[in-house]
């Protein structure tokens, strides 16, 4: 019936139907007609023989302008021989293919791919993989939502989120911390800045720093230089070194937390200098040794069905203007998957050492 339009078709007294004005709440009337002498036959054979109309009438539209609230995503509806044509109805779609659900034991996959055809709407659909990127003008973002009239655009940056927590000793006046990130291939380089830090813990007066002031919040680190309180290890180079120094440094200890966003499984992260300071991920800790960025990795992000979950379990937010919708990481849900892992080592330096206290810095 619904790819004949002589037999199946919408129609509305009150306003057009095809394609309806907005979305909202319809009332919904279901009208059969059937062939003289054949009352509630609907099929002979396999031909349908009735035909049925719906009459849409407008209740009420929405309140808000949520583009999810009116885009179609019509997965392989229109499929004909490998290619998918709608005319007349749903989206057109262009761009990267997007995942909605990935297949599970109770039911198949389903994505958008692209389409052709004279559709009531139109989809285009970029994604995000590059890591300076996620780490950059994109950094948090998941999902972007944007319309303008009856074109939509699709921002997909799936990444997997890892908070990280890095300790920063003094000795001898001066003070550094440094840490390389690798994928599978080569060390992260080339950008002036990294990561986005945020003070945590310190030994130092009243939560403050190393220069005696209050433990920052989101402040930039920058890369390895000559005049850097700490040596390298062989082999990193000053280029894929990020961090901070203090040659004139308060005595003590401060921990800083950052969240870094990538692709794909396979980054890690690692101290570049030869101290011996803690790095620490909800999974893990070492001075020495590579840790995995691969925090909830379990549940990845691949299709719009897992950020969806996310959202449910308060680990994503979501935020709507005008026509947009934007879903990003909930920082603070990151941040307290971490502080799971070091409040137990934070209480043992409290108990050697009664100045060090934990920050509210931000």
């Amino acid at each position: 019936y619904l790819s004949d339009n002589s037999k199946f078709s919408y129609y509305s007294t009150e306003h057009s139907a095809t394609p309806i004005p907005e979305s909202g709440l319809y009332r919904v009337g279901i009208e059969p007609e059937f062939s003289q002498g054949k009352n509630w036959i609907f099929f002979e054979g396999q031909n349908p023989t009735a035909e049925i109309k719906i009459k849409l009438a407008k209740i009420t539209g929405l309140e808000g302008t949520n583009p999810l609230y009116e885009i179609p995503f019509d997965g392989e509806v229109g499929l004909r021989d490998s290619a998918i044509v709608r005319n007349g109805y749903g989206t057109s779609f262009n761009g990267e293919e997007l995942l909605l659900t990935e297949e599970t034991p109770y039911g198949k996959q389903a994505r958008m791919y692209n389409s052709s055809g004279n559709a009531i709407a139109s989809v285009n659909s970029a994604s995000v993989n590059d890591f300076t990127q996620l780490n950059g003008n994109s950094r948090g973002n998941i999902l972007r939502i944007s319309k303008s009239g009856t074109n939509y655009d699709i921002l997909f940056s799936p990444t997997i989120a890892t908070p990280v927590l890095m300790e920063i000793i003094s000795s001898d006046g001066s003070a550094g911390a440094y840490y390389s990130i690798s994928n599978n291939s080569q060390r992260v380089s080339g950008i002036q800045s990294l990561g986005i830090w945020t003070g945590a813990a310190s030994s130092i007066g009243a939560c403050n720093g190393f220069n005696n002031e209050n433990l920052p919040v989101r402040v930039s680190d920058s890369t390895y230089s000559a005049s850097s309180a700490c040596a390298l290890k062989g082999e990193i180079s000053n280029p894929q070194a990020y961090g901070f120094t203090w040659n004139d440094a308060q005595p003590g200890r401060a921990y800083y937390k950052a969240i870094f966003y990538v692709p794909e499984k396979g980054y890690s992260i690692v101290n570049a200098c030869n101290n011996g300071q803690v790095f620490s991920t909800p999974s893990a800790a070492s001075g020495e040794s590579e840790l995995g960025l691969d925090y909830l990795s379990d549940r990845q992000i691949i299709s719009m069905n897992n950020v969806f979950q996310l959202v449910k379990n308060r680990a994503v937010c979501v935020s709507q203007s005008d026509n947009e919708i934007s879903f990003w990481w909930n920082e603070n849900y990151l941040y307290g998957e971490l502080e799971k892992s070091y409040s137990g080592y934070f209480d043992n330096i409290m108990q050697s050492d009664p100045a060090f206290r934990v920050c509210n810095a931000g």
